[in-house]
């Protein structure tokens, strides 16, 4: 049995998917969501504080009333605060609790339940935002697809703001094996189970965290959740592939200038 579970750890192909879906599922959607509305941790959403100052930010770039998609908006508690500044928010999630709860609570904004990566505006939008760095959780051919819809859905000089992690978070985080039992259930399975994790970086350029959930009803599911990371420079030949103009490159969505071994970056960029 050891044996059959230490295979689910072996260092997979890049971007390799195993089948499970990890917003699929509703118990981890829901637990996902208590982490988005748990304000001390930052595990799901930022902090209060860093969502306060990344609305603020975007807020001053625009005029009162502009048009704003909020990609992986969550239970809109960023778009919420767009719309508190005067923007006209459009939120979408993948996440049906989510959807649900930005729905009752800001009913001033639009949120649609959905894969953005799927999405077919054309135009409509001022600005746009795909931030917490969960553009990195693609491969390159589905980033470069998904750029070209943010470019239709903005209108000329439109505004992206993107972030993604650095190689020095990466770094940060590590390599290795961890275990531990959850005999009540646990964030990835409300069935009793031992969770078993491992951590690999490739090329010093992607993450991978693969979480294999063995349960006691003799179950095994095992989750790939991918994490590219750029320098300023990676992140702008992307964009710039796409036809966006960078017009500035921060430390976090909240304008911080860039130092040294930080462990996100942001691009400021704009459709022509």
């Amino acid at each position: 049995m050891i044996t059959d579970l230490l295979k689910h750890l072996k260092r997979p192909e890049l971007f390799a998917e195993t089948g499970e879906r990890f917003w699929d599922d509703p118990h981890i959607a829901a637990q996902a969501m208590r982490a988005h509305l748990d304000s001390s941790s930052g595990a799901g959403s930022r902090r209060p504080e860093a969502l306060d100052a990344s609305a603020a930010w975007l807020a001053s770039m625009l005029s009162e009333e502009a048009s704003v998609l909020d990609l992986g908006c969550g239970p809109g508690l960023f778009a919420a605060r767009l719309g508190h500044l005067g923007l006209k928010v459009t939120g979408i999630d993948i996440s049906d609790p989510c959807i649900e709860y930005a729905r009752a609570h800001d009913p001033a904004g639009e949120y649609i339940l959905g894969d953005y990566a799927e999405m077919g505006y054309d135009g409509e939008f001022v600005a746009v935002c795909l931030l917490w760095c969960g553009y990195g959780s693609r491969p390159p051919e589905d980033r470069a697809a998904l750029l070209i819809r943010i470019y239709k859905a903005l209108r000329p000089k439109g505004i992206l703001l993107l972030d993604a992690v650095t190689p020095e978070h990466l770094a940060w985080r590590g390599i290795g094996t961890s275990w531990k039992a959850c005999p009540g259930g646990g964030f990835m399975s409300s069935e009793p189970h031992i969770q078993l994790n491992a951590e690999y970086v490739y090329n010093r350029s992607v993450g991978l965290k693969r979480i294999v959930a063995a349960e006691t009803n003799g179950r095994v599911r095992v989750w790939n959740l991918w994490d590219a990371a750029f320098t300023p420079r990676t992140l702008t030949e992307e964009l710039e592939a796409a036809g966006f103009i960078v017009e500035g490159m921060y430390a976090d969505a909240a304008g911080k200038p860039l130092g040294q071994k930080g462990m996100t970056v942001c691009a400021a960029a704009r459709r022509p």
